[in-house]
């Protein structure tokens, strides 16, 4: 099983960025990662089941779990890179686009954990939009906008 998520893991993170990259060259940041994320992620989903499934195996199981951190912190490098270039900045030296390309990444995560403990009446590319737009203008203190 642990294979099986890390090779799926690989697919999706190269298709981001890939898809980052694909965006017109003047078109910022975070519009470029808002017309990406949310519908390329949720192509990438099964079912509310399936990532609730992964996602508490990565609780219970440390290889799983070892796994899924992998696969976060390619995350974060591709889309660095990605940025990156978009933005003509060192993707190791310039902190806003690091911070950009981990703030995605743990939007997408926590947007996934999220969707998958709801109820379902909830498109999966709209939770992930709403986290990028709630990032973007600054998280709502005190809970849900």
């Amino acid at each position: 099983m642990e294979e099986a998520i890390v090779e799926a893991s690989i697919r999706h993170v190269e298709s981001m960025a890939d898809a980052v990259r694909a965006r017109p060259a003047g078109e910022p940041v975070w519009d470029a990662l808002t017309a990406v994320l949310p519908d390329l992620v949720a192509s990438m989903v099964s079912s509310r089941e399936d990532v609730a499934m992964v996602l508490r195996a990565g609780r219970e199981n440390p290889s799983i779990l070892a796994a899924h951190l992998t696969s976060i912190d390619r995350t974060a490098r591709q889309l660095t890179q990605s940025i990156a270039e978009r933005l003509g900045t060192d993707p190791e030296q310039d902190l806003p686009t690091r911070l950009l390309a981990a703030a995605a990444g743990v939007t997408v995560r926590t947007s996934l954990e999220v969707w998958s403990a709801g109820d379902g009446s909830t498109r999966l590319s709209d939770v992930v939009r709403a986290g990028l737009a709630q990032l973007r203008t600054g998280i709502p203190q005190g809970g849900s906008a």
